[in-house]
């Protein structure tokens, strides 16, 4: 009988330490994965964070050019007056007016271009925040599932 509880309880021990391995393995994954999206969360709010700081600075700048052209309208109608009331040369008043309006194109595409890189920045901004949501929901269903099988395993 004494030498059938040695068995037996050399038998336990070798279940108990392939528990314990088994266990260590699915810890050790889980670390293992909690690094990684710890990682790549403080990656997306430093890259967040960039790109806010981008788009402040182009917002400020096209304020800056908003004013800017505005300023330059009126220098233009200003221009044009003077031209008018000194009775300047026809031909050359036109070509010149004509180089603003061109210069005042180009620049007009240059900021809806501009925008619209703006609205794409932000539009792949609220993508990588539904990415990072879901990537977050994720882990916490993983852990909620751990929780279970943990507290599953201890009540057994």
């Amino acid at each position: 009988m004494n030498t059938f509880m040695q068995c037996f309880n050399f038998l336990g021990i070798f279940v108990m330490v392939a528990l314990c391995g088994a266990q260590w393995k699915v810890n050790s994954q889980l670390t293992a994965a909690n690094t990684q999206l710890d990682k790549t969360r403080v990656e997306q709010v430093s890259t967040l964070a960039e790109q806010t700081k981008t788009l402040t600075d182009d917002a400020t700048d096209l304020a800056d050019l908003h004013e800017k052209l505005t300023i330059d309208e009126a220098a233009v109608s200003d221009a044009q007056a003077k031209l008018k009331a000194i009775g300047g040369d026809l031909d050359r008043v036109t070509l010149e007016r004509d180089q603003l309006k061109a210069a005042l194109e180009k620049w007009s595409a240059a900021v809806a271009q501009r925008d619209a890189a703006l609205k794409q920045q932000a539009a792949d901004l609220q993508k990588d925040d539904a990415d990072r949501n879901a990537a977050i929901a994720k882990y916490n269903d993983l852990v909620g599932k751990y929780n279970a099988l943990v507290a599953k395993d201890s009540g057994k």
